[in-house]
């Protein structure tokens, strides 16, 4: 006889598997992969020995029949409905805890240019254990945001700064084709599932930031993702790319997360009394990175973290935007900024110096104070270099 048990459940992505908890159901948004709450379970031809019970979003169930094939429906108004199949020995050993993705009911499924929802098909592997390749979507990988194509000043836009230097005056008046950026940093996890291990020294928390990773070894991370998204091209952001969707597509802003002011309640960076601006207040210095997007405080393109947690690689050689003693044609058009009293070139995606001796990092990082964190702030190491405070993002053309 068929034992219907209705679940009200408010899930949390990625929980760690209780062993009390073999079987577990995770509902998400499938276009925004937000948790969805109170989304509605029913599991059918399910008979329960001894009990169930719910415990923080998870419903646990204790000696299944081995082989007992079970229905699970998901409901949620507002959403077209699904339904699986699972097998209760998996769910014995803590294989089988199913994400559901619900489509809206009310509206058409979102155009894209490739399937960049990026996350886990199954949150089934406790930390340090490596997924096999058979258990992960690969398109739903790396979590993507289109930044529409434009035209901005690249460089310090604020010329009455006091850590206005010579690399950060504006030199190019950029324009960028269309491309898409990472809405988070690369994670732990997603790092070790390519790579088979986790360099990070903040270790332990699968969805902060992978840090202490070159420039070298980023570019195998990259060679290896593509081998499993051919059609992607993943790649790291120019300079440029990486400071127009910083500032939300080029506007006169000063942190990443479209602000003037920074307050470390949005930002996780150094707050300090030795590192105070006028332009940001005193807070709580975590001394860590932390969750990536934890803090929600995205800019207007809806990208989380570009100012702090973590100091992100570009692709680019450093060098100056306007190298000493260029001398222009007759026939290069310049531009004269009149916000900031500089001329600039003309230029289009430009890729930084051809050769040099060190890369491009930007964003500042959890250690770093406010004047670090600001979008303008260049710094360069060498592509070999590592660091607590060095991670990265993707980006892809179109």
């Amino acid at each position: 006889m068929k034992n219907l048990i209705f679940i009200l459940l408010f899930f949390h992505a990625f929980s760690e598997i209780f062993s009390q908890s073999p079987f577990r159901v995770l509902v998400k948004d499938k276009v925004t992969n937000d948790p969805i709450a109170q989304a509605m379970v029913l599991i059918e031809e399910l008979s329960l020995p001894e009990q169930m019970t719910d415990r923080h979003g998870m419903a646990s169930y204790q000696n299944l029949p081995e082989d007992r094939k079970v229905i699970i429906h998901v409901r949620k108004k507002g959403y077209k409905p699904q339904k699986r199949e699972a097998v209760a020995n998996r769910a014995l050993k803590g294989d089988n805890n199913i994400i559901f993705y619900l489509e809206s009911a009310n509206n058409p499924k979102p155009k894209t240019n490739v399937k960049s929802n990026i996350i886990l098909n199954k949150s089934k592997y406790s930390k340090g254990r490596n997924i096999p390749e058979d258990d992960i979507d690969w398109w739903k990988f790396i979590k993507m945001k289109d930044v529409p194509g434009g035209s901005f000043f690249l460089g310090n836009v604020f010329k009455d700064e006091e850590e206005v230097k010579n690399y950060e005056q504006i030199g190019l008046y950029v324009t960028l084709q269309s491309y898409q950026i990472g809405t988070y940093e690369v994670t732990q996890e997603q790092w070790r599932i390519i790579m088979n291990y986790n360099p990070s020294h903040f270790s332990g928390c699968d969805q902060c930031p992978v840090e202490n990773v070159s420039w070298n070894e980023i570019q195998e991370f990259l060679n290896r993702l593509n081998i499993k998204c051919p059609s992607a091209n993943f790649r790291l952001p120019t300079e440029a790319e990486w400071e127009y969707a910083a500032r939300g597509g080029g506007k006169k802003v000063r942190f990443g997360n479209e602000q003037n002011f920074l307050n470390p309640s949005e930002i996780n960076v150094n707050p300090t009394e030795s590192n105070k601006r006028d332009y940001s207040v005193l807070g709580q210095y975590r001394g860590k990175t932390i969750k990536v997007g934890s803090l929600d405080s995205p800019n207007f393109l809806r990208i989380h973290d570009m100012s702090g947690n973590v100091g992100e690689w570009c692709q680019d050689w450093f060098g100056a935007y306007l190298p000493s003693g260029l001398v222009l044609s007759a026939d290069e058009t310049v531009e004269f900024n009149v916000d900031v009293g500089l001329p600039a070139i003309k230029v289009k995606n430009p890729k930084g110096p051809e050769t040099g001796t060190s890369k491009v990092v930007r964003g500042g990082a959890y250690d770093s104070g406010p004047a670090d964190a600001r979008v303008f702030k260049r710094f360069h190491l060498e592509p070999d270099r590592k660091s607590y405070n060095l991670g990265f993002r993707l980006a892809r053309s179109l």
